[in-house]
């Protein structure tokens, strides 16, 4: 690991946390809803994206500059989360069940 001062890694490690907050907000509602589709295939998804959070961390905060494979894979993960909400949905158009009889 490269020697860094103090203030440089920290710096990165809240860069780190800033863009993990910005993909989760996307990534989050997708798993939800490929979960409800595609249990066990949402779970594998989900663990590459929480991997590729970790290398994006470990790249982010020794070198900066070797950061993109990592981000690939979270990037890559989310999409196919994203996807596999709309291929797991056998009726888009009835993606929210609403029962028959009314409560009120």
């Amino acid at each position: 690991m490269l020697r860094q001062p103090h203030g440089i890694r920290i710096s990165n490690t809240l860069r780190v946390q800033g863009n993990t907050y910005e993909n989760i907000f996307v990534f989050i509602p997708a798993i939800y809803l490929a979960g409800y589709y595609l249990n066990v295939i949402a779970a594998m998804i989900g663990s590459i994206f929480i991997v590729g959070r970790f290398m994006y961390y470990l790249a982010y905060v020794t070198d900066p500059s070797k950061r993109a494979p990592a981000r690939v894979i979270g990037y890559f993960a989310t999409a196919l989360v994203t996807v596999g909400v709309g291929w797991g949905n056998p009726e888009p158009d009835r993606a929210i069940q609403v029962s028959e009889k009314d409560p009120m």
